[in-house]
């Protein structure tokens, strides 16, 4: 006898199967639509503070600054122990560090984030590199063609095409137009520019760069020596009181204990940041009154304001960090209440100090080095505020008139700052006059 067919449960089948497919073609639609790859380097046009997150920050390692150890060593411990996040802020926090060490922990940085998984942080660190070697005033060009070319492959591996010609061609406009490199350094650089351009597929350009390093491009002038730079003669050490020498003494003992508690496995107390918080407290006091009577004193010499200018400015930098809760602990909750004061007061200390600077530019002895001088400073003042140092920093007004100093300047003297839009967004490079 024939089976009679439930078509009642065939249609619940077939509907069920129906909805299950359509739900997988949602799913792979959504997924096929949403080209965003899932790690791509968000953060790289991020300012570069919002970047630090305290949580991340071991607090033995973000409070050796404060127990007197000098700001790279703190930084290549942090890389010795893995802690990226550590090392990034304290990179990016510290106004101490030369543009060289900053450079060169940013670049390490970046391939130590590449290779954790962190393609974003590695894109942030490569395009703070980028700008150090374009706006700092002080790297050798050798030392910045070299590092625009690792930067350059960085972005290639981040598969950043336009962001990596944009270091090639600082690197490229270094080899054609600096007065400051040797022919055989020249050709070097116009190599491996040929090489990298190969790994990127452009063989046109990588064929065009070899004949120029076959056949170098005349100098308008033999090669010159670097010129001292005015700003080095300025940021001279400051000579500080015996008593604030005691203060600073004193918190560096604090904070020695409590570090190498931290390293035998004890944990911060409220007990620790009560007996620090006044120490910190003092401490300011005595620093902002010191510097202040110092850099308003007449009867002083116009580098000795601009030392004591800078003093207090790197001395706010620090509070700043410390009431943003950047070093993970709450050190000195007065200064958390007053975030928006004392970043107020960071902008005019730094304000003023670039005032100091453009004085001191303006009463060097002949044009020449007048001009080379206020150059100096503009390229520090932005990168200051690239870097995330100086907050709010006039930025159009500081390109204005660094495009004015460059302009005045004669023809000749090497490659200048531009701007550059990449994806809608600027970056700071170098170019041929």
């Amino acid at each position: 006898m024939p089976r009679k067919f439930d078509w009642t449960f065939i249609g619940l089948g077939v509907g069920l199967v129906f909805l299950l497919g359509l739900g997988l073609i949602s799913l792979y639609a959504y997924f096929s639509l949403d080209t965003t790859p899932a790690n791509a380097p968000d953060l790289t046009w991020e300012e570069p503070w919002r970047a630090v997150d305290g949580a991340f920050v071991p607090p033995d390692l973000g409070l050796l600054p404060l127990a007197g150890d000098a700001v790279d060593d703190a930084v290549r411990r942090a890389l010795a122990a893995n802690e990226l996040d550590a090392g990034y802020a304290l990179v990016v926090q510290s106004p101490e560090l030369t543009d060289a060490q900053r450079a060169g922990h940013l670049l390490l940085l970046s391939r130590s984030f590449m290779t954790s998984q962190q393609p974003a942080k590695s894109a942030l660190c490569l395009r703070l590199t980028q700008e150090v070697i374009a706006l700092s005033p002080a790297l050798p060009d050798i030392a910045r063609a070299e590092t625009a070319l690792q930067v350059a492959e960085g972005w290639r591996k981040l598969q950043q095409p336009s962001l990596a010609r944009v270091s090639l061609d600082l690197a490229e406009t270094l080899a054609i137009s600096s007065t400051y490199l040797l022919d055989p350094q020249r050709v070097d650089i116009l190599t491996r520019l040929a090489a990298a351009y190969i790994k990127m597929e452009d063989q046109p350009q990588a064929q065009a760069l070899r004949q120029l390093a076959s056949k170098l491009p005349p100098r308008s002038a033999p090669p010159q020596r670097p010129p001292d730079l005015a700003l080095d003669r300025w940021r001279a050490p400051l000579a500080i009181s015996e008593t604030l020498t005691a203060t600073i003494e004193a918190r560096r003992a604090t904070v020695d204990g409590l570090i190498n508690g931290l390293l035998a496995g004890r944990q911060l107390t409220d007990a620790d940041v009560i007996r620090l918080e006044p120490q910190l407290v003092a401490e300011d006091e005595q620093r902002t009154a010191f510097y202040r009577q110092i850099a308003s004193d007449a009867a002083q010499t116009p580098e000795t304001q601009a030392a004591a200018q800078l003093a207090l400015t790197n001395w706010l930098t620090f509070k700043w960090r410390v009431a943003r809760l950047d070093l993970q602990v709450s050190l000195a909750p007065a200064w958390e209440a007053q975030r928006d004061e004392i970043e107020a007061q960071l902008v005019e200390a730094n304000a003023n100090l670039f005032a100091l600077y453009r004085d001191l530019a303006s009463a060097l002895p002949d044009s020449d080095t007048v001009s080379r001088a206020r150059l100096e400073v503009l390229r520090a003042e932005i990168l200051r505020g690239r870097l995330g140092l100086y907050p709010d920093y006039p930025l159009d007004e500081l390109v204005a008139r660094l495009n004015e100093a460059q302009a005045g300047l004669e023809p000749g003297l090497g490659p200048h700052v531009a701007l550059r839009k990449v994806d809608e967004h600027l970056i700071f490079t170098l170019a041929t006059r």
